[in-house]
């Protein structure tokens, strides 16, 4: 009692480390969820959507994006206990058990997670829960487990439909169990936990602020639950299977194991298998269906790790992983400490020396969990205060003009901007689109119940650039990246659309003079150290460095080569050192200067890339600097073959 007692203490201590503001990714919109009684995006998440609403009701302190990471910190702690009876109930040893519990509240991913509305700490809870249950009916098969497990995991499947993964794991632990009796109460069991379904279609009903399917319909449900509009199983919607990508998803799962656990980490995991091999058939062949099962699920998401927010996207999946591996790091402390204990007792004469060896060895497992804790205090510490997803969004908001339409592809500047325009009425003149959904009925009726004189078009090829070019005569709209056809320029954090090359030029002295001042003023200050660690702050330091290059590159345009340069060496001694596309910036500056050293020297820091932009500007360093190098008729037929390529996809939309 007194070990979970020590284990509840440390991790209620997480409750003072917990955001009390907005954060990145989908974070934001379980805190509008939460405040609307909304269905959040497919497969919807109706357990959770309902209990954050629940706890936003009935514990009315403190912020409600503090009260929502409740449910991410208060499951993390009862993880931790499971792993800790797990550990213990096959050990029947404290340290080890001990060790893994604590090591898993401090590993990065985990810690992270359980501080910011999240759905994935509730979803590791119910993968130990589940786990827990079955190891309890497979030592005692009483009627009860099997039940409970039952409403587990009909619970867990409306939760996060990633826990079927974990089915062929959990059939290995029960197979030498018969049949049970009563099937079919088993069965209404499942499905008691599976009536919570029907918080989707009656919250739909109400015409909440966000439905991404219309819900309240049989054919939205299906399409909500199914995750239809991204693929089942597919990452995003759009993925695209590459089996050399999805390779390289399934190493990068590898990569960032060894990064969290560290090198002795995984020394004690390896140990703690073999040792589950030999004494623990059962428990290894759960673990190691279980890990595979994992790897398979990750080759299945695709992501493209290419970027800040892919990476961070793709870190909420390595969860489950990490909830399950505790478990042989426990056997593995087990057998390092048996190990020194045996070494000692052979080579050591001296019953002092032998109690130091053995001292010895526990405190080494102690201080490395507490030399873990210590590497990612100085990044985790900083989530409680940190309002940088606000003060962005906030600052994009102010900047508009008055009855701005505006198209947010970032998730977490469209989340919390969203949040603070409905929620805090910062700007209830502005409206934030969701462009693919213009072809959708029931968004074209809300879309002009809000704004009646918005014109929709058609649901045609050409939909969304009838929409820009009708709606531009009567309202200012602005995208965060611009689109394929007509002009655009940088304003502030997103891109003003104009008709006409006409209607751009002739607005361009304003659209320098709004830049100056935004930037003077709103650049925030760059990511310390222990900050970049957090993938989605460093996701938001780029989107706002790379908005701020675009008006560097304005400039450029305008011949305005000192202000220019002075902003692309900001960005890259402060913001994006080392990124592509800023050294791209200062081959343009420098080709526009005609300076062809500095140009070649940016040239040279350049990585490849297959890219129409990139291709132009080596073609016209080339002809412009180096007009005999036989390279420049490579970069000719790669520019005409991208080119064409580009013009096609631009017809098509």
């Amino acid at each position: 009692m007194i070990d979970y007692c020590l284990i509840a203490v440390v991790g209620l201590a997480n409750l003072l480390l917990q955001t009390r503001f907005l954060f990145g990714g989908d974070s934001s919109e379980y805190v509008l969820t939460a405040q609307t009684w909304s269905i959040p995006h497919p497969p919807g998440y109706p357990l959770y959507s309902f209990l954050i609403n629940l706890i936003r009701i009935c514990l009315p302190v403190y912020t409600v994006a503090w009260r929502v990471a409740l449910l991410s910190s208060l499951p993390t702690i009862a993880s931790a206990l499971l792993i800790y009876w797990l550990a213990h109930y096959f050990l029947k040893r404290r340290l080890p058990a001990l060790a893994a519990a604590f090591l898993y509240l401090v590993l990065f991913p985990v810690w992270q997670y359980s501080l910011v509305p999240e759905v994935f700490a509730l979803n590791n809870l119910f993968i130990l829960l589940i786990t827990a249950l079955i190891v309890k009916y497979q030592h005692r098969p009483h009627s009860r487990y099997l039940s409970l497990i039952c409403i587990g995991l009909g619970l867990a499947l409306v939760h996060h439909q990633s826990i079927i993964f974990f089915l062929p794991a959990w059939y290995g632990l029960l197979r030498h169990r018969p049949p049970p009796r009563w099937r079919h109460r088993y069965l209404l069991f499942f499905l008691m936990g599976l009536a919570f379904y029907l918080y989707v279609p009656l919250a739909a009903s109400r015409h909440p602020l966000i439905d991404w399917e219309n819900a309240a319909t049989i054919s939205g449900f299906f399409r909500l639950i199914t995750r239809s509009s991204y693929g089942t199983f597919a990452a995003f919607s759009g993925s695209v299977p590459n089996l050399f990508n999805q390779l390289i998803n399934v190493f990068s799962l590898l990569i960032f194991i060894i990064k969290d656990f560290r090198l002795i980490g995984i020394v004690f995991i390896l140990l703690g298998l073999n040792r589950i091999r030999k004494f623990q058939p059962a428990l290894f062949r759960f673990l190691v269906i279980a890990l595979i099962a994992q790897l398979f699920f990750i080759f299945l998401l695709n992501f493209w790790l290419s970027a800040s927010f892919s990476l961070a996207i793709y870190e909420r999946f390595l969860l489950a992983t990490y909830t399950i591996l505790p478990i042989p790091f426990a056997f593995g402390v087990a057998e390092f400490t048996d190990l020194m204990d045996r070494t000692a007792k052979r080579w050591l004469h001296s019953l002092d020396l032998r109690r130091l060896v053995a001292g010895g060895s526990r405190l080494f497992v102690v201080l490395f969990i507490i030399i873990v804790a210590a590497t990612n205090f100085p990044s985790i510490r900083q989530l409680a205060s940190d309002r940088r997803f606000e003060t962005v969004a906030r600052s994009l908001l102010s900047s508009l003009p008055k009855n701005a339409l505006v198209y947010l592809q970032n998730d977490s500047l469209y989340f919390t901007a969203n949040y603070l325009n409905t929620q805090e009425k910062i700007r209830p003149d502005v409206h934030l689109l969701t462009i693919q959904m213009l072809s959708r009925d029931y968004y074209r009726q809300r879309l002009h119940r809000e704004l009646p004189d918005l014109y929709l078009p058609p649901v045609t090829s050409h939909m969304v650039y009838d929409f820009l070019q009708k709606n531009s005569r009567h309202f200012p709209i602005f995208f965060e990246i611009p689109g394929l056809k007509d002009y655009w320029l940088p304003y502030g954090l997103v891109w003003k659309y104009y008709p006409s090359v006409n209607a751009a030029q002739s607005d361009i002295k304003t659209a320098l003079a709004f830049n100056y001042r935004y930037w003077t003023t709103q650049l925030p200050k760059p990511l310390d150290p222990a900050a970049e660690k957090i993938l989605f702050l460093n996701d938001l330091q780029s989107t706002v460095a790379d908005m701020y290059r675009q008006f560097g590159e304005m400039l450029v345009l305008q011949k305005q080569y000192a202000p220019a340069e002075a902003i692309f060496k900001q960005i890259l001694s402060g913001y994006q050192s080392g990124n592509n596309d800023i050294y791209l910036s200062l081959l343009k500056l420098n080709l526009a200067k005609n300076n062809c050293v500095k140009a070649k020297l940016y040239l040279e820091k350049l990585r490849p890339e297959n890219s129409l932009n990139q291709t132009k500007e080596r073609l016209l360093y080339y002809h412009q600097c180096d007009h005999n190098n036989p390279e420049i008729y490579r970069f000719l037929e790669q520019y005409n073959r991208l080119k064409s390529g580009s013009s096609g996809a631009a017809d098509d939309n």
